[in-house]
């Protein structure tokens, strides 16, 4: 990922920025249908392209699906939401070229319990958990994902897909 920052900006908070755009490299979840078959000739065939529209030929097929989530980034931070401060162009491409999911919202403090609310679609109040910030050393192994708790990954597998997790995870 190419990262300009606009010179006009104070130091300390380009600083800061800088951090959390690279952050957002760091935590994504990569999805891709095992069954995705590179596009026979037929598909892209002169005969073919005239008899359907690319959006046809995508829909035959499973999307890919990328997840990205950025601990200390904010909504206005990157170009595809507004930011004039910094060009995030492959960030942007990938926005326009997909879907924009705007209204996540977590009741967790920290960045664990609101990884935990993405990863399985529920709130972390219903592990039984709030991970409290004031725990011991040893404490923090009974933290994290209970080992029944669905993730979308595990969804995604069972649909097929291949799954993969970069970056930080701290769910036990």
């Amino acid at each position: 990922m190419t990262v300009k920052i606009l010179m006009d900006a104070p130091l300390a908070p380009v600083r800061f920025e800088i951090f959390a755009l690279v952050a957002a490299g760091f935590l994504s979840v990569s999805c891709s249908a095992k069954t995705q078959a590179p596009p026979s000739t037929d598909d892209f065939s002169t005969v073919s392209t005239l008899k359907k529209t690319p959006d046809e030929v995508r829909a035959s097929r499973p999307p890919n699906i990328l997840v990205i989530m950025a601990d200390d980034l904010g909504y206005g931070d990157l170009g595809c939401y507004g930011s004039t401060r910094h060009e995030t162009p492959h960030i942007d491409a990938l926005a326009t070229g997909g879907l924009r999911f705007t209204d996540f919202h977590s009741a967790g403090p920290m960045c664990s319990p609101t990884r935990a609310a993405l990863l399985t679609g529920q709130y972390q109040q219903r592990f039984g958990r709030i991970f409290d910030t004031a725990i011991s050393g040893t404490e923090h192994r009974d933290l994290g994902l209970p080992h029944d708790a669905v993730t979308i990954a595990e969804q995604l597998k069972a649909q097929g897909y291949a799954t993969a997790c970069f970056g930080k995870w701290h769910l036990g």
